[in-house]
């Protein structure tokens, strides 16, 4: 039973991980579209505050990439 145990945690670990690293190919190669076609970009990754949860803990969003097109933010 240990046995599977551990082999299920390991296989959500390296999901986790590997999901993690196509999000972050993923920013990359929008960062990358952006600057080529001309957006200066702003922000990476930009936390903002919520609103709480049911416990009352603080939660959070992320903007990915925020990016200035000629007077106009793009997020």
């Amino acid at each position: 039973m240990s046995q599977l145990f551990s082999l299920d945690i390991q296989n959500k670990r390296s999901s986790e991980r590997s999901s993690s690293k196509v999000g972050q190919i993923g920013e990359e190669l929008a960062a990358a579209f952006l600057v080529r076609n001309a957006y200066l970009l702003v922000a990476a990754n930009f936390k903002v505050p919520v609103g709480r949860n049911r416990v009352g803990a603080p939660v959070n969003g992320e903007i990915d990439l925020i990016a200035y097109d000629e007077g106009v933010l793009w997020r």
